[in-house]
């Protein structure tokens, strides 16, 4: 079934709300510890990048085996923001309880259990490590760990969540985007700002320079003079010191930067207020000056031209995936077994 799709009936069985999970999260086991009636509902919205699900529940458990492990679905990691009651995430030999205002992360790359003991209300992002550019090696130094505080990102971006799981179903398309590119953008500096704590893991203090490298160059993409040698200037590293940082999560700067640069010219043809930009201005504005090599580019990456994506009014997530996607913002499917 499609779920949350207000055409289709709504599901009412436990087995119905496993089949929900799965075809949000992927292939994943979804168990109960007793027979008593179930209450559950979730809200799925599309932020850009980013996908979020506002779920309340009773007490269930979600896990993925080593067993149900899927290249096709490795791509995430999830963000989970209590809002009420608790939850405990078990992965990489490490597990960590969160409670109302506290946030713990976990990758689908890996075997993985989110347990919630009681009735619960839980914001879930699950994000791209391409949107985040931070590769599976580094967030497995994060996984399984709160990573809410009083202080520093976390103060922020917390509140932020608890506020978008009740107001994210009055955002339009355009504004989605853009709030999903935000929320990205606070992740991956939460991300490095906890990284930097572990200033006695050189891998950990390589991942946290490499965050701020691209922090920096997400700031000056419209600049068609951003190159490595730039960067690399601007952080008083060398250029062969850059690419290594880079090389050690299978990415290099250049590629970096022209998918920065590609995934903001997707999000502009894609927002109705910019329909009458001329393509060739919408990649000249991020710092790709060429049309031609524009469209090659584009192309390259999302299987169609800036034209073609515009007419079709895609996203960069649905362009050349079959996999089952989020419905559209504020796509509601509740269930009560």
């Amino acid at each position: 079934m499609d779920a949350g799709r207000p055409d289709l009936p709504r599901p009412r069985s436990f087995a119905e709300w496993q089949e929900m999970v799965r075809l949000n999260c992927g292939r994943l086991r979804v168990t109960r510890r007793n027979e008593d009636k179930f209450h559950g509902d979730m809200t799925l919205a599309r932020l850009g990048s980013v996908n979020t699900s506002l779920i309340t529940a009773d007490a269930h458990t979600v896990a993925r085996p080593s067993g149900l492990t899927c290249p096709d679905e490795s791509e995430f990691v999830y963000v989970c923001q209590v809002l009420a009651g608790s939850a405990t995430v078990t992965q990489d030999d490490r597990a960590s309880a969160a409670g109302p205002g506290e946030m713990v992360m976990f990758d689908n790359a890996r075997p993985f259990t989110l347990s919630m003991a009681a009735r619960f209300r839980m914001m879930v992002l699950k994000i791209p490590h391409r949107a985040l550019g931070v590769a599976p090696m580094a967030t497995a130094r994060l996984t399984a760990r709160r990573l809410s505080d009083t202080r520093g990102v976390a103060a922020l971006l917390s509140p932020l969540l608890i506020s978008l799981a009740a107001h994210m179903g009055e955002l339009d398309p355009a504004s989605a985007q853009q709030v999903g590119c935000s929320i990205a953008g606070l992740i991956t500096t939460l991300f490095s700002e906890h990284l930097r704590r572990d200033a006695d893991d050189p891998a950990a203090v390589r991942q946290a320079q490499l965050l701020r490298v691209q922090a920096s160059a997400r700031e000056r993409l419209r600049d068609p003079q951003l190159c490595p040698r730039v960067l690399a200037e601007k952080h008083h590293i060398s250029v062969r010191h850059l690419q290594k940082i880079f090389q050690e999560q299978g990415l290099s700067p250049a590629s970096f930067i022209r998918d920065e640069r590609l995934s903001r010219c997707a999000a502009d043809l894609h927002d109705p207020r910019l329909r009458d930009v001329p393509v060739a201005l919408i990649g000249e504005r991020w710092g790709l000056t060429s049309a031609s090599h524009f469209s090659r580019l584009f192309r390259e990456r999302f299987g169609v031209t800036p034209q073609e994506y515009r007419r079709l009014g895609r996203t960069p997530e649905r362009v050349g995936r079959t996999m089952p996607m989020h419905e559209p913002v504020g796509v509601r499917a509740p269930l009560i077994a």
